[in-house]
Parts: structure tokens; sequence; C-alpha cells
């Protein structure tokens, strides 16, 4: 009987050490896990990161030239305007002066968001954290669908205007000095040619300040959720 005792609690002691040696086990694994899935998190945030960073610097650049085009545009609108203009002005501005070329969206970096989200491995952020990133990514979208929207009613215009006066500011225009040119500009009606020239000026001033206004707002933004972020990475 005695010897069936000191059995039975060596057998509940090795029992125990194995539950024991298990639960350890697991628990290592929960911490190699949890460690791994941190760094997994510190990563994606360095990369978030730099790619605010990066959106940050694409936003303002593209805003300076957004904004000294449309200073341009307002001093043309002014000369255009002024009691002393004359067609030749006009013509003049038109064919040297007024840059067709229209600001272009911003080459928003969603690499990073886009293979967290692939990965499942969007989990590993806090549901706000989620939420934040998945606004600004709406908001990326929303302007890159506006400026695209706002590019093609801008080509519809100067197409309309290039058909009926060349220039060489426009890719594809015949020469300038050539003699089929110099037949259209001798044969222009002024008041039209003033109207399309003042439309134009119009349409792209608008469209500068509208591409203005979405940049500010997604700027605001990116630079509040790219501080949150920083703060995040440097905490953890």
């Amino acid at each position: 009987m005695g010897k069936t005792k000191k059995y039975l609690a060596y057998a509940m002691g090795e029992i125990m050490l194995v539950v024991v040696g298990i639960l350890i086990a697991l628990q290592v694994n929960n911490w190699n896990e949890e460690r791994k899935n941190e760094n997994r998190k510190q990563r994606y945030l360095q990369s978030l990161v730099m790619d605010l960073e990066n959106d940050l610097d694409e936003i303002d650049s593209l805003m300076n030239s957004a904004v000294l085009d449309t200073t341009r545009l307002g001093n043309l609108r002014k000369r255009i305007s002024s009691p002393n203009a004359k067609l030749d002005t006009l013509i003049h501005i038109y064919r040297y002066e007024l840059n067709p070329i229209i600001t272009d969206a911003a080459k928003f970096k969603t690499t990073t968001f886009e293979a967290i989200e692939a990965s499942g491995d969007i989990n590993l952020f806090s549901a706000e954290t989620i939420e934040k990133l998945t606004i600004l990514n709406k908001l990326q979208q929303a302007h890159l669908d506006f400026s695209l929207q706002d590019l093609s009613q801008y080509k519809r215009s100067i197409n309309v205007v290039i058909k009926k006066y060349p220039s060489p500011m426009y890719s594809g225009s015949m020469k300038i000095h050539s003699p089929m040119s110099q037949k259209v500009w001798n044969s222009i009606e002024a008041a039209d040619f003033i109207s399309d020239l003042n439309g134009l000026i119009i349409v792209k001033y608008l469209s500068n300040q509208l591409y203005l206004q979405r940049s500010e707002e997604i700027k605001k933004y990116t630079e509040k959720l790219l501080q949150e972020l920083q703060k995040k990475s440097e905490a953890d």
C-alpha cells in the first residue's frame, strides 16, 4: 500500500511537471509571438511615417507650383482687363505666356497601408488608428478622383481653344510662323478670341483654387496623423 501511494505521488509529480512545462512553453510562445507582432508593428509604423513624410513633401511641392501658377494667372487676368490692353497683348499672352500645364494630383505613398490591409496585420493597430488611416486613404482617393475630373474638364476647355488658335505652348499645334498659322491669326474674330482666352484662364484659375483647397485639407490631416504615429513609434 505504501509503495502504491509513493508511486501515485511520483506520477502526480511527473504530471504536474509536464503541465507546468507545457504552460511555460505556451507562455514563452505567447511572449515570442507578441514580440514578433510588436516588431512587425514597429516596422509598419516606421514605414507609415516615411510614407506620410514623403506625402507631405509631395503635397508642399505641388501646392507651391499651384500657388505660383495661380499668381501668374491672376496677373494675366489683370492685364487682360486693363484699359490699356490691346489685341496684340492678348495674342502674345496666349502664344507665349499662358502655361497650359495644370498641377497633377499628388502621388501618395499607399503601399504600406495596402500591405497592412492585405496581410490582415491591420489588427496590430488600435481601432482608432485603423479608422484614421482609413479616413486618410479615402481622402487621398477622393482628391485623386476630383483632380482627374478637373483635369478632364480643363482638357475639354483647352482643346476647344487650341483647335481655333495655334500656339507653340501647346503640343501638336501648328508652327506659329507657318503660312497656315498666320492665316488663322489674320482672320480671327477679336471678340471670340478675347472671350475664349478669358474663359481658359478662368477655368484654370478655378481648378487651381479647388486643388489648393483639397490639398490643404489633406495636408492638415496628414500632418496630424503623422505626429500621432511618430509618438506611437517613439513610445513603443
